[in-house]
């Protein structure tokens, strides 16, 4: 999770391949996707809250293109939406993942997954963070949702190839 600067810094170099009108270069280059995926975790942890929060989340997983013809391992990218967002939201207008296919199909970056989670909850400031009111997100995140993910798809499961990203309000 160390490299998340230069990953967010990297992020923010793509956003202008998106919106780039097309040309003869852009033109040619025909864009391989990926698949978005639903799943569900029901977290024992989560249900450790003062508030009712629901256990049940919803998990947005991005796939990229090479993955269902290949048996490679991917590195994960843990994206962490803000209060006024969430995963659905995320995914639903398909900007992140024109995005990121572009930058695979150019050799910017190497395929990615990318996982975002229903970090929803009535409560606010609290999403982040372990709290005996709202819940334990921290221990969601490391002890639940990333052996979840490992344990579902072809993962890199090093720190090292892991990484958190993620949206602020204000």
């Amino acid at each position: 999770m160390k490299g998340i600067l230069p990953f967010i810094l990297l992020l923010s170099s793509l956003v202008p391949l998106l919106a780039q009108s097309k040309n003869k270069a852009t033109a040619a280059i025909e864009l391989k996707q990926g698949k978005v995926i639903d799943e569900h975790l029901v977290s024992t942890i989560l249900k450790e809250n003062r508030i009712g929060l629901n256990p049940d989340r919803k998990v947005k997983i991005y796939l990229p293109p090479g993955y269902s013809s290949s048996t490679k391992s991917y590195p994960v990218i843990y994206y962490l939406h803000s209060l006024g967002s969430s995963a659905e939201q995320l995914f639903a207008d398909g900007k992140l993942t024109q995005v990121m296919e572009r930058a695979f199909n150019r050799g910017v970056i190497n395929e990615v997954i990318i996982v975002a989670a229903d970090y929803s909850s009535p409560t606010i400031g609290s999403l982040f963070e372990n709290s005996v009111v709202s819940g334990r997100w921290l221990d969601f995140i490391v002890k639940e949702l990333v052996p979840f993910i490992d344990n579902t798809f072809r993962t890199l499961r090093t720190k090292d190839s892991r990484a958190l990203a993620g949206d602020f309000i204000g």
